[in-house]
């Protein structure tokens, strides 16, 4: 899956490229200025003692242990690199604690180290979006792919295709983390409306299962603060195509229920609005929900960003994956 996580300017990683869930390696700092006296052992001191923080991080200790964290001397890109992919693969792996984690990065949000390949600085809020991209994008699932498609011998082929198996499993896993961290980090304003829009149009483009079941997770996270007035078409559109899949889609019972608990959240959500008089204005005659159900002949359309309409163009639903007998056409995501 390859996404754009950001609509303006990415950044660009001037270190090596890492794949998921590698952690880089700590090399002594070369962007330190004359007297810096950084060595190797020391750097590698400071990232076992980041280390030992996040092993001890909870809801409860988190002020306490945010003043270790700024004690540290974050001085450097290789460091910075490494702190973020150690967070990040923290929050992957411990689900439980995502929102603790994405407010850890809040709290890191302003570190500015040099750059070791030009005079400007890396960013920590612009690599940790360039680290949630490449988890987004996850080659590592189609490289196996290919092994399995080139394999010669039998016994080969059967053995790439247990591990093709077992790296899909955990890429789903992984995914589904990866869009919950999304998720909390835009709850924070660490990332922005355009980039969920882009993330859901995506999933919502790639018509699999595993697709859907990030988008449930998405959409469970950011749903209730993005139905907003200026947000609120889109995201209806959003909610008519997956109702629409619902009724066309051929697709296992678990993801059915996924997709009827997200629809049933959002209306519990404007339910409760409504009961408050904070959104009267999409009321109608006999369902103060009607924006949850596909609308006959109305498909949900909406302006996207100039980005999202490209996008759309490029790739439109995969209608392939559709029952043969669909009756009606899937709402519009885009014009």
């Amino acid at each position: 899956m390859m996404v754009l996580l950001s609509h303006t300017e990415t950044p660009t990683m001037s270190t090596n490229s890492y794949k998921a869930g590698q952690v880089p390696s700590i090399r002594s700092s070369q962007s330190g200025g004359e007297g810096d006296g950084r060595t190797e052992g020391t750097t590698e001191e400071l990232i076992r003692t980041f280390q030992g923080i996040l092993n001890k991080l909870t809801p409860e200790r988190f002020e306490s242990l945010m003043k270790q964290v700024d004690e540290l001397n974050i001085n450097n890109e290789e460091t910075l690199n490494t702190v973020i992919e150690l967070i990040v693969n923290k929050a992957l792996t411990e689900q439980s604690y995502s929102a603790t984690y994405a407010k850890m990065c809040h709290h890191l949000k302003g570190v500015t180290v040099p750059s070791r390949s030009s005079d400007g600085f890396i960013y920590f809020h612009k690599l940790l979006l360039q680290r949630c991209q490449m988890e987004f994008e996850n080659g590592l699932l189609k490289e196996k792919e290919n092994n399995v498609s080139v394999a010669q011998e039998e016994g080969e082929e059967q053995q790439l295709k247990v591990d093709l198996e077992q790296t899909k499993l955990k890429t789903r896993v992984r995914s589904v983390a990866n869009m919950r961290f999304i998720g909390e980090l835009f709850k924070l304003r660490m990332i922005t409306e355009a980039i969920i829009h882009t993330c859901a149009v995506k999933l919502l483009q790639d018509v699999c299962e595993e697709s859907m079941e990030c988008l449930c997770k998405l959409l469970s996270i950011v749903g209730e603060d993005m139905d907003t007035e200026a947000e609120r078409p889109k995201l209806n559109s959003y909610y008519d195509y997956i109702c629409y899949l619902l009724k066309e889609w051929k697709m296992s019972t678990r993801i059915k229920f996924m997709l009827q608990d997200v629809v049933a959240l959002r209306k519990h959500f404007v339910r409760q609005r409504s009961e408050r008089g904070e959104t009267a204005e999409v009321e109608t005659e006999g369902d103060p929900v009607r924006q949850h159900v596909p609308q006959q002949n109305q498909p949900g359309n909406f302006d996207l960003t100039p980005e999202l309409s490209m996008t759309m163009k490029r790739s439109r639903v995969a209608r392939s994956s559709l029952p043969a007998s669909s009756s009606s056409p899937p709402p519009t995501l885009g014009a």
